[in-house]
């Protein structure tokens, strides 16, 4: 057997195998922060949120409306609107924080006190946490007769309906 040939075959192996070592450092990883899943306390909170707005017509003329006034005769804006109903559906020892987004002709963002802040949600989101967003299409009485009665004249109108788009995060100063 030839001692050179079998030394240089042993290089090349050698030599294969700290490259592909060097490959494998220098390719980026999966992040580790990175969650497949939607925590159970905020998949619960949204998903029971969303059920009330779908099936509370009081919410909803609400929020297609504009400005009523409540049971105490104040008048409650679509702000107001959502920030209470969020607030009262969220668990009382909640950890989680929110802001929301009506998209309705133009697109208004309001943190969870209701109050305006501007029209890019990307402003008031952290970026130092995981933002998960649930959506919802909001109209008033039956979208399928609308949709026909719209069909008809040929004009589908932009205020009547509207969606809404929550987004929900850990708060990181408990």
């Amino acid at each position: 057997m030839n001692k050179k040939g079998f030394i240089r075959i042993i290089e090349a192996v050698i030599a294969v195998v700290i490259v592909l070592a060097a490959i494998l450092m220098v390719l980026p990883s999966e992040d580790e922060n990175v969650q497949a899943e939607i925590p159970y306390e905020l998949e619960t909170s949204a998903k029971a949120i969303l059920e009330k707005i779908q099936t509370d017509d009081k919410f909803r003329t609400c929020m297609i409306v504009g400005d009523i006034k409540d049971d105490s005769g104040i008048d409650v804006t679509r702000p107001a609107c959502v920030a209470d109903f969020v607030e009262k559906t969220l668990p009382y020892s909640s950890s989680l924080d929110y802001a929301f987004k009506v998209e309705r002709g133009t697109v208004d963002v309001y943190d969870r006190k209701g109050v305006h802040q501007g029209n890019s949600i990307e402003e008031i989101l952290p970026t130092s946490t995981n933002v998960y967003t649930k959506s919802v299409f909001i109209t008033v009485g039956d979208p399928a007769a609308q949709f026909e009665t719209a069909k008809s004249d040929d004009t589908l109108r932009s205020d009547d309906f509207l969606t809404l788009s929550l987004y929900f995060w850990f708060k990181t100063d408990l």
